[in-house]
């Protein structure tokens, strides 16, 4: 959703965040309702478009706290109003389909 992609990149912005990294079959990040819901972010902010995540930021991603979205309730979350007390500096976050979630 556009609207989803503009306002994850606004709040990257405010948390400090530089880079955000998608793959193929993501909403076109200069769609204008993506620029216009991201207030300016887009052009602020370094965007990476993959076909898949390539070898390099694999190797990457085991340095970094990662937090999901996940669709199922039997995992143990974060409530977003907490999120903060668990943020180390060096994490990342992966947001999957609004229908699917996050693939394997």
């Amino acid at each position: 959703d556009p609207n989803n992609l503009g306002v994850i990149l606004r709040t990257m912005e405010a948390f400090g965040s530089r880079t955000l990294v998608v793959t193929k079959g993501t909403v076109d990040v200069y769609n204008p309702k993506v620029v216009r819901c991201s207030m300016g972010a887009v052009v602020r902010q370094r965007v990476q478009v993959h076909e898949v995540l390539p070898s390099e930021l694999m190797t990457l991603i085991p340095t970094y706290r990662l937090f999901a979205t996940d669709l199922s309730v039997d995992r143990p979350a974060v409530p977003s109003w907490r999120l903060g007390e668990y943020l180390s500096g060096r994490d990342a976050f992966v947001f999957g389909n609004e229908a699917r979630g996050v693939s394997p």
